[in-house]
Formats: structure tokens, C-alpha cells, sequence
């Protein structure tokens, strides 16, 4: 596969987005150094394009945009949104381990009441 394929079917999957980011200017150096060009621009949209789904608004939005992004740039933005995506998956996870107790206690309570346990 050449290298410029390469970096057309490079996508993130499980990596974070700065391997990912780092992975895609290897190959994008590769291509420079083999002495074919290769703008970044052109580097910006494939990284768009192999980022996943978790970044769809963020990749819209960077779309959208007049001026276009540098890969430094694109890499603080995808860094900070997968901040966001993990602290709200953790926000997630903590808010299950309360509710279970609290449901299970409500669950007590009912039973105690029902079978006349309570005083």
C-alpha cells in the first residue's frame, strides 16, 4: 500500500487523538520525504476524515469554518473535546454508582414497610 493511501485509510479507532494526530504527520512527513507534496490542508482533511464519530460536531464545525485550521490547531481542539468526552463519560459512571445505592435503600425501606418490619 503506498503511502498516500496510507494516510487516506488511516483512522483512529482506539487511539487517542494525539497518536492519532502524530500518527498521520509521520506519514504525511514519509510522503514529503519520498518527494511527493502534500499540503497541510490536504493533511487536515484526512485527519478529519479518520477521526471517528465521536467527533462529528466538532468536525462540522471546523468544517464550516472561513479560515482553515492548522494541524496544530486541529490538535488542541480534538485534544480539549476528548477531555470533554471523557470527563462526561466519568460524570456518567458516578452518577450510576449513586443512583444504585439510593434505589437500593428506597428498595429496603418499601420491603421493610410491606412485610411490617418497620417501627
Amino acid at each position: 500500500m503506498s503511502l498516500k493511501e496510507q494516510l487516506s485509510s488511516t483512522r483512529r479507532d482506539q487511539l487517542a487523538v494525539g497518536a492519532y494526530i502524530k500518527k498521520m504527520k509521520q506519514l504525511a512527513d514519509d510522503i514529503r520525504l519520498a518527494g511527493s507534496t502534500l499540503e497541510d490542508d490536504d493533511l487536515v482533511l484526512h485527519i478529519l476524515k479518520g477521526v471517528g464519530t465521536e467527533f462529528k460536531d466538532v468536525v462540522a464545525a471546523i468544517r464550516c469554518r472561513e479560515t482553515p485550521m492548522t494541524v496544530d490547531e486541529l490538535h488542541s481542539t480534538f485534544t480539549a473535546h476528548e477531555i470533554h468526552l471523557k470527563n462526561e463519560a466519568a460524570a456518567l459512571s458516578m452518577e450510576g454508582q449513586i443512583q444504585f445505592p439510593i434505589q437500593w435503600q428506597s428498595d429496603l425501606y418499601q420491603s421493610a414497610t410491606i412485610t411490617g418490619l418497620q417501627q
